[in-house]
């Protein structure tokens, strides 16, 4: 693995935003440096032959981009906790993204493309912060993982997989979870879950959670809301839905209704 001090990508990533190398990356940004140069917004779009892992990328308040062309993002040994603090965060990666451990972020919003193998873990670890999940798509094989462990997650853009038995994974610790927007698996198993007993699993009108062949499951630990247009829907699989202290379950190939 090669380290690359700060000095020595400051002015990259705050100018063409592009940092290339042809072995394995370890950054540490110092967002107090990236603002002195003019600006706090750390865009690295980083070109290696292998994963990019990471000791610890500190934005502070400015947005983050961390690609990895050819491998996956993952944390290195050593790092720091969180692993990833910033405002908005967007990874690409092709063999995974947190597929080791995962990848513990303090950040606003996530948009997160892994394209070949491997999965998507992230957790969001700030106390008292809610995450936006922009996006989480995996385009050919792994499952996907998306934790706060402090805070409300809100699903504002598609999460999806595509390998056939791959699984989607959604939880809220210290706060609601709210589907916003698409989370459709092909034939694997969707799990919504709020562990709070104050906090509930919502879905407004352009929520939809769909797996063909796949079990959903909603654990809430106190209400799950449905707004007209909010569809959760299975074609050969089950629909469980654990509400507080009740066990609904709904058959194969039904559309749920409004709930309230």
């Amino acid at each position: 693995a090669l380290p690359l001090p700060v000095e020595a990508v400051r002015h990259g990533t705050l100018t063409d935003r592009s940092v290339c190398c042809d072995a394995t990356l370890l950054l540490a940004f110092d967002a107090s440096r990236h603002a002195a140069e003019g600006g706090d917004d750390v865009g690295g779009d980083l070109d290696g032959d292998d994963d990019l892992d990471i000791v610890q990328v500190n934005a502070g308040t400015g947005d983050i981009r961390l690609v990895s062309v050819a491998g996956g993002i993952e944390a290195a040994a050593g790092a720091l906790t969180p692993l990833i603090i910033g405002d908005d965060l967007t990874l690409n990666a092709v063999t995974g993204i947190g597929d080791d451990a995962a990848l513990l972020t303090s950040v606003t919003t996530v948009n997160a493309v892994n394209t070949a193998s491997g999965n998507i873990r992230i957790t969001e670890t700030a106390a008292g912060a809610d995450l936006v999940v922009n996006g989480a798509v995996q385009q050919t094989a792994g499952n996907i993982v998306i934790t706060t462990t402090n805070g409300a997650q809100t699903v504002a853009g598609p999460v999806s997989v595509a390998a056939a038995a791959a699984t989607i994974d959604l939880t809220a610790d210290g706060g609601d979870l709210a589907i916003n927007s698409s989370v459709n698996a092909l034939n694997g198993k969707i799990t919504l879950t709020t562990t709070d007993d104050t906090r509930s699993v919502t879905m407004n009108a352009t929520g939809l959670v769909q797996t063909t062949g796949g079990e959903v499951e909603v654990n809430s630990a106190e209400d799950l809301t449905m707004t007209a247009g909010a569809r959760i829907l299975t074609t050969t699989g089950l629909i469980d839905l654990n509400i507080a202290d009740a066990l609904v379950t709904q058959r194969p190939g039904v559309a749920l209704g409004i709930l309230t």
